[in-house]
């Protein structure tokens, strides 16, 4: 058996490194770099961490939501906006949603409010609610299902990053957590968090260096 010239294993070596970057936690298939961040916290103690690349400017906090792979009920207003009525699971109908936004009688009876961090790492409330807010390139977002003021830290991007997990082949990363701190098992079947188009040109570059190599030994004898 020939052994392999110089620039056969080099293009060999290459595709290799290729690969490993490919499949490195956090690569995705996506070209987008810009990203914003979202916390969802419940009344019971659960969180959520979510990462969403975008492109332009910014992006509607409405929009982030909504690719953020969590199960939500929104609830149109109008001119007014969205409001949103459930999380996994916290929060209400659309009926009772109509009348107060899930808010009970009580001034401290919570619903979900959307924070944006200050300078200070402190929380503020988004004055004119989620349809009126954007969140620009490394800014981060909390809906959190509260009628007082938070009492969660104000997390930077690279907190909810690490905790959100690798971003995916459309571009999000989910990551739910329960209310001790474990982690809970995604639904979706692949578990590897590899995605599967990262796999495919991974195949087709390993693919094509292999048939490139037997065709120059082929073309050498």
């Amino acid at each position: 058996m020939r052994r392999l010239s110089r620039a056969s294993a080099r293009l060999l070596f290459w595709v290799a490194v290729a690969a490993f970057a490919m499949l490195a936690p956090g690569w995705s298939v996506s070209a987008q770099e810009k990203q914003a961040g979202l916390i969802v916290v419940h009344g019971d103690g659960r969180q959520s961490f979510v990462i969403v690349q975008f492109d332009g400017e910014s992006i509607p906090a409405v929009e982030l939501l909504a690719r953020s792979g969590l199960v939500v009920t929104e609830l149109n207003f109008g001119a007014l906006g969205m409001a949103v009525c459930d999380i996994d699971g916290t929060g209400c109908d659309v009926a009772t949603c109509r009348k107060r936004v899930c808010q009970g009688s009580k001034p401290d009876d919570p619903f979900w409010q959307l924070f944006i961090p200050t300078h200070d790492g402190e929380w503020q409330s988004a004055p004119l609610g989620i349809s009126s807010q954007s969140l620009a390139d490394g800014a981060v977002g909390a809906l959190i299902w509260t009628g007082a003021d938070p009492t969660i830290p104000a997390y930077t991007m690279e907190e909810v990053a690490s905790k959100a997990g690798a971003i995916g082949a459309d571009g999000v990363a989910l990551t739910r957590y329960g209310a001790s701190g474990e982690v809970h098992a995604p639904s979706d079947p692949d578990e590897s968090g590899i995605p599967v188009g990262g796999l495919a040109a991974v195949g087709m570059a390993a693919a094509f260096a292999v048939a490139l190599i037997v065709r120059r030994q082929m073309g050498s004898r």
